[in-house]
């Protein structure tokens, strides 16, 4: 191609880009992981707000929401571009699915423990949880991942989508970071 410009229209291979355009970089696709089934008390109306507002802010995304069929179909509207339902995903299958995820997000009004949470950071994944308490006690804003209210922003979500925490440990391993550990949820 470079020879053929040169002869025919006497431009050198180093000005051939310019007129070839520039190629678009490929948009980010982010992916959530929600091990939870779709009800009231696990928060199923948060994530289709959640994902509503990515949509309506242009932001790709692909959110896998494990459930129980039964509930899925009457009680989340499944036609939000972006969600993928899975149903009865084998445990080992999810933890793949939740490894590779930007975050798990788990927005329960109630919860006991949350087993799907500590997988997830255990895994170094991190997670957007909502701000109750037992998940205080895990989930260190801006370090492991974030908590929510039941009612977040456009712009508290947007921000974020922009601020993914990498390369934390899930817990301290010696005694000088297990202090430190302790005085991040202290500071909190």
């Amino acid at each position: 191609v470079a020879e053929g410009m040169k002869k025919t229209y006497d431009i050198s291979c180093t000005v051939i880009n310019p007129l070839l355009g520039e190629k678009p970089e490929k948009e980010r696709v982010y992916k959530f992981v929600s091990p939870v089934r779709p009800v009231e008390t696990k928060g199923i109306e948060i994530i289709e707000c959640l994902a509503h507002m990515l949509t309506m802010q242009n932001v790709h995304f692909q959110w896998m929401i494990c459930y129980d069929p039964d509930w899925l179909t009457s009680h989340f509207d499944c036609d939000i571009p972006g969600v993928i339902p899975m149903e009865n995903v084998p445990h080992g299958l999810l933890l793949q699915y939740m490894a590779d995820a930007d975050y798990v997000v788990v927005p329960s009004k109630k919860e006991g423990f949350c087993l799907a949470v500590h997988e997830a950071l255990m895994m170094g994944t991190p997670v957007i949880a909502s701000d109750i308490p037992v998940f205080r006690n895990i989930v260190v804003n801006g370090y492991n991942g974030y908590r929510i209210s039941f009612s977040p922003t456009t712009e508290e979500i947007m921000d974020i989508l922009h601020n993914i925490p990498k390369n934390f440990k899930y817990a301290p391993n010696d005694e000088e970071n297990a202090h430190k550990w302790i005085e991040m949820f202290e500071n909190e």
